[in-house]
């Protein structure tokens, strides 16, 4: 990247003047963030009063912050169970409140992403909500109606009944009723303090997907099923206007305060309409995906939609052009391994292949062409020479690392692969997947030495018979390769590997066994299953030496330490445990972002491994202090990011990279030089300090730019202005000057490059000329200014002129 090539010569020293808390007296502490979008479906998308923020909500249970202005993710909220379906604003924009379809409602501070209070509805999976424009309520749309509750504690104060479930709620802008759609193709609206129904509107032919309130309250737009979005009066459910266009159900539709209204459609286009003349003003396909969600952003000609391709797209209405796109995440399961030598990490998805990084010297970074499914295995030989890779396509795939090419196709599988693993002298692979078998491979010559199949089992200590193996979801070989073991369905299995017959089998209450790890010694063996339980048990007499219950959410992955004095295990609520083999927890912590860990193993002294989100992250071995996090893009790309604000990264993946403090975000600009750490992961993995900076506290990042807005001297009165703005730098340069009239962006000048390399020299004041044409009455101007830190100038810039 152009902008960190010229700034990496830079001695500069920079931190931090926390201004973003310091009006309310308290201090936000900076985070560096890597740029990541959702990794699945976009359900719901609302931007804050103001304007300055947008939130998302996805069906990967993530709930994501972003500064509007700049598209820089601000923060994630993490703590839902099930997918996010409903999201809005409270009026101060200073919380924000969600619901989940597990029924869990969550309210959040927005600064700084605090959970503030949390309920569990038993009416289960939460539709819509709202929060009334007076602040006070929040109206949750579930199965059988419509629950209000009080803000403040969270007491149900009234219950609105409707036959069938509510999809979408909106409170009117003075809050005295609410209306609702629901699945039974009607809109009715309650009166809020009575709970008594007001009125029942009828007249679509699908289900009701949105409805929203005209400023004023007198009109009342919906959007259905039957592809049309419809006006109403409100006040007498009169139709007012038909807007038909959409191709498909209009999922969204939202009235903005000029009165005009956007919808979205599951067609994959965003429609402008002029209801008052029953016109469509704009059509704009954005994507070739179901749209789930439109917003507009309050005071611009700005608005966002989103849908099943996790993407976010911020649309300029006046052209119709895609301004900005914030990029869908991964959508399948990161696996990594890591090389026994610490250097080579492989990550796979879905959609990017295999990532083989290098730790050592990113300029030998490889993208594997993969199996074109998803990867769900990923294992390096002993030697590190090697990496084998499964998938559904149901081949093993065996690479050579040093030239990244492929060595050996190993066909015969009839399901996906699961599980790959080599025996600790590299002469041996093993392969099993959803077709019940298990293969084990002559890696020198890429043939099948054995097959083992479940057939009949019978459980060791019992005596009991259980059917063949469904799924070999995990293997692993012993020390010296004479046992392999395996987790099966409900069953752990430990197999003879010359012989093929089955040494031990632990069956486990109808539970899914998910991962098997030997001991250093293999004396031991290790389980975790879908309940959450890590079994250990020793090989020899099948004894139960340590059980530990302590977390219910599924275990996906256990794993020993060298020492083999202690057992991590990963869950899907994006923990990590460990466990001392008699049983006892030790330790537990956060992954940090992600709702659920993928795999987590200790490598070289370290634990390492995947998110569902697209995240590697690194954890010290014995007290489990969190190393860094590393985050893959396209093409290779990648950022690293240490708790201690040291970053590393690729040169395309370090745009990737920026400052947040409280709601406003920078880039890394010229904080380059100061915690640029070249080699993090490197020095990581060989089991050295990542590294410390001695001091966060010798430098500025600056406020917004002063502005001023003022009308031409001897502009002559009359339906033209000529308007001029004067933006003063305050130390952060000066990056965009823009115009508003009557809440409307009319211009958005660029004037400096965003990331561009600040010297301590201020830049010379902007000055900008508009002569604008005014409408009849009241005319209001605003005027903006951002810095090429991206923080906005503050409010204030506003002038009045009558058109006459």
């Amino acid at each position: 990247m152009k902008v960190f090539n010229s700034i990496a010569s830079m001695s500069v020293a920079i931190a931090f003047v926390l201004f973003a808390g310091v009006a309310r007296g308290t201090a936000l502490t900076p985070q560096l963030v890597a740029q990541r979008g959702h990794s699945s479906g976009v359900t719901r998308i609302v931007y804050s009063p103001d304007g300055q923020i947008m939130a998302s909500a996805g069906q990967d249970h993530l709930i994501r912050l972003w500064r509007s202005s700049t598209g820089f993710l601000l923060r994630t909220l993490t703590g839902h169970q099930q997918a996010v379906r409903a999201l809005a604003f409270f009026p101060d924009g200073r919380s924000i409140v969600s619901g989940d379809d597990a029924g869990q409602v969550c309210i959040w501070a927005t600064d700084t992403g605090r959970l503030i209070s949390s309920a569990t509805l038993d009416s289960g999976q939460i539709n819509s909500l709202a929060c009334s424009p007076d602040g006070r309520y929040v109206a949750i749309g579930g199965k059988d109606g419509i629950r209000l509750f009080v803000r403040s504690d969270w007491n149900a104060i009234k219950f609105y009944e409707t036959p069938r479930p509510v999809k979408c709620i909106a409170f009117s802008p003075d809050s005295a009723s609410i209306a609702c759609g629901a699945k039974d193709r009607i809109v009715r609206l309650f009166d809020r303090a009575t709970g008594e129904q007001l009125r029942q509107i009828e007249g679509h032919e699908g289900a009701v997907n949105a409805v929203s309130y005209s400023a004023d309250g007198r009109e009342l737009a919906s959007a259905s099923d039957d592809g049309d979005v419809r006006v109403w009066n409100a006040q007498t459910g009169e139709s007012i206007a038909r807007l038909s266009g959409h191709t498909g159900a209009v999922v969204d539709a939202q009235i903005s305060a000029d009165g005009s209204i956007l919808s979205a459609g599951e067609d994959g286009t965003v429609r402008l309409w002029r209801p008052d003349i029953a016109q469509e003003l704009r059509a704009v396909t954005i994507s070739g995906q179901a749209l789930d969600s439109v917003a507009w952003r309050p005071g611009s000609v700005f608005a966002a939609a989103a849908g099943d391709d996790g993407s976010i797209r911020v649309l300029d209405i006046r052209s119709g052009a895609v301004v900005r796109e914030i990029r869908a995440g991964s959508d399948n399961l990161w696996v990594t391994a890591v090389s026994s030598n610490g250097r080579k990490i492989a990550m796979a998805d879905g959609k990017r292949g295999i990532l083989l990084f290098d730790s050592a010297d990113s300029s030998k970074n490889r993208l594997l062409a993969a199996h074109g499914e998803t990867v769900k295995c990923l294992a390096f030989s002993p030697d590190s020479r090697l990496l084998a890779s499964g998938g559904d396509d149901n081949i093993v795939r065996v690479w050579d690392v040093d030239t990244a090419s492929e060595k050996d196709v190993l066909r015969g599988h009839t399901g996906d692969i699961c599980s790959v693993t080599f025996s600790p002298d590299g002469a041996m692979l093993a392969s099993g997947g959803q077709d019940g078998i298990i293969r084990i491979w002559d890696v020198s010559a890429g043939s099948v030495l054995s097959t083992l199949s479940g057939g009949i089992r019978h459980d060791l200590l019992t005596g009991t018979v259980f059917p063949a193996i469904q799924v070999v979801r995990s293997l692993v070989f012993s020390r010296d390769a004479s046992m392999l073991a395996s987790a099966c369905d409900d069953a752990a299995v430990v197999w003879n590997t010359v012989t093929g017959d089955q040494l031990a089998v632990w069956v486990q209450n109808a539970t899914s066994v998910n991962s098997v790890a030997f001991g250093p010694d293999s004396l031991q063996l290790a389980t975790g299953n879908s309940s959450g339980e890590v079994c250990i048990a020793t090989v020899a007499d099948h004894r139960i030496v340590g059980d530990w219950t302590g977390n219910t959410n599924p275990s996906v992955s256990v794993s020993f330490s060298a020492d083999g004095k202690r057992v991590l295990s990963a869950s899907t609520d994006g923990s990590l445990s460990v466990i001392g083999v008699t049983g006892s927890l030790i330790k537990a912590v956060s992954c940090g972002e992600p709702y659920a860990s993928a795999s987590y193993h200790y490598v070289s002294g370290r634990i390492i491994g995947a998110t569902t989100t697209g995240v590697v992250t690194f954890f010290g071995g014995v007290d489990c202090t969190p190393l860094a996090s590393l985050t893959p893009y396209d093409q290779g790309e990648w950022a690293a990011v240490s708790p201690d604000w040291l970053f590393d990264g690729s040169t395309e993946g370090l745009e990737n990279l920026h400052w947040v403090i409280g709601n406003n975000a920078a880039g890394v600009g010229a904080l380059y030089s100061a915690y640029h750490a070249p080699g993090l992961i490197g020095r990581i993995l060989s089991g050295g300090e990542a590294g410390r900076m001695a001091a966060h506290t010798t430098g500025v990042l600056h406020a917004g730019p002063l502005v001023t807005l003022t009308r031409a001297p001897h502009d002559p009165r009359g339906m033209r202005a000529t308007l001029c703005v004067e933006a003063v730098d305050r130390g952060g340069g000066i990056q965009t000057v823009r115009l508003y009239q009557n809440n409307v962006l009319i211009n958005d000048d660029v004037v400096g490059e965003p990331a561009a390399a600040l010297d301590g020299t201020k830049s010379k004041p902007v000055m900008r000329t508009y002569t604008v044409d005014l409408s009849p009455g009241k005319n209001s101007f605003k005027a903006a200014s951002t810095s090429c830190e991206g923080v906005e100038s503050p409010a204030g810039a506003v002038l009045a002129i009558d058109g006459k």
